[in-house]
C-alpha cells in the first residue's frame, strides 16, 4: 500500500472512531522518504476536535522520520516500533511519550472500511519462562548480556524493574547495560535511568513476546518513569531473553 493510501485509510479510520483523539492527545508529523526517492510530509492531529489527517509539513508534538517501505510495514504490523527505533529505521524528535502510542494509528488504520490486514501475531513465547519465575528470567538476561556485551553499546543505560503481584511478593531488579561497563543484573532497589513498573504476569508476558511494550503501555500494564528513550529499547531485553 502506498504512503498516500495509508494516510487516506488513517483518515477514514479516524472518522470511524474519533475516540482515538482522547487516548492519544497529541499531534504527529511524518517525514517519509519513499522507495523512488520522493519525500512526503503528513500531519496527524490526534489532539484537537475530532482529529485530522493532512498532507504537508506542520507543527507537531512528535516528529517521525521513516522510509516509505518501513512505514508501510509498521502500519501493517510487520515491523515492530521498538525494533524499528533500535535498528535506526525510525527516528523520533519531540515527545517520546507520544512515540509509545504509535500503535493507536494501527488501530485507526484497521478501523477504516476495507482496512489493511491486522497486525501479525506476536512471537511465540519462550518455553518454560513462566515456570522458572522472575529469578530465572533475570539470571538468563545477565548470562546472555555477558555473552553478548555489544548490547551495552545498543542500550547504554540502566533499568529498574518494580514488579508486583507475584506469588513470592513484590520484587525490584536492577539491570545495567551501560556502554563501557560490564553488564550487571541484581535483585534489590537502587538508582536507574528508567524505571519500569509492571505486574508479574504482565512482565512475564512481555518477556515471552505475548504482549508488545507499546500496547502494554497504552493499556496501563506498563508504567514508565525517567528516560523514555531507554523505554523504547526494551525490545533489546526481550532479544536477550529469547537467545536461550
Amino acid at each position: 500500500m502506498s504512503t498516500d493510501a495509508i494516510f487516506k485509510k488513517l483518515d477514514e479510520g479516524l472518522k470511524a472512531d474519533p475516540s482515538v483523539v482522547k487516548r492519544v492527545q497529541g499531534v504527529y508529523a511524518f517525514n517519509i522518504t519513499n522507495a523512488d526517492g520522493s519525500k512526503s510530509n503528513w500531519v496527524v492531529d490526534l489532539k484537537n476536535g475530532n482529529g485530522s489527517v493532512t498532507q504537508g509539513a506542520g507543527a507537531a508534538d512528535c516528529t517521525i522520520t521513516i522510509g516509505g517501505t518501513d512505514f508501510a510495514d509498521l502500519m501493517s504490523g510487520k515491523l515492530n516500533g521498538q525494533q524499528a527505533f533500535m535498528g535506526g529505521k525510525l527516528k523520533i524528535a519531540g515527545n517520546m511519550m507520544l512515540a509509545m502510542k504509535l500503535s493507536e494509528l494501527t488501530k485507526s488504520l484497521n478501523a477504516a472500511p476495507k482496512a489493511a490486514a491486522p497486525a501479525t501475531a506476536a512471537a511465540a513465547p519462550a518455553a518454560g519462562a513462566k515456570a522458572d519465575g522472575l529469578t530465572a528470567i533475570f539470571a538468563q538476561l545477565e548470562n546472555n548480556a555477558k555473552a553478548d556485551p555489544s548490547v551495552t553499546q545498543r542500550v547504554n543505560g540502566s533499568y529498574k524493574f518494580a514488579i508486583s503481584g507475584g506469588a513470592s511478593g513484590d520484587q525490584t531488579w536492577l539491570v545495567s547495560l551501560k556502554n563501557g561497563q560490564a553488564p550487571s543484573v541484581k535483585k534489590g532497589d537502587g538508582e536507574a535511568d528508567c524505571t519500569i513498573t509492571m505486574k508479574e504476569d504482565d512482565f512475564m508476558a512481555l518477556m515471552q513476546g505475548k504482549i508488545d511494550g507499546q500496547n502494554a503501555f497504552m493499556q496501563g500494564k506498563l508504567k514508565i518513569k525517567g528516560n523514555m528513550g531507554l523505554a523504547m529499547k526494551l525490545g533489546e531485553l526481550v532479544k536477550q531473553k529469547s537467545k536461550l
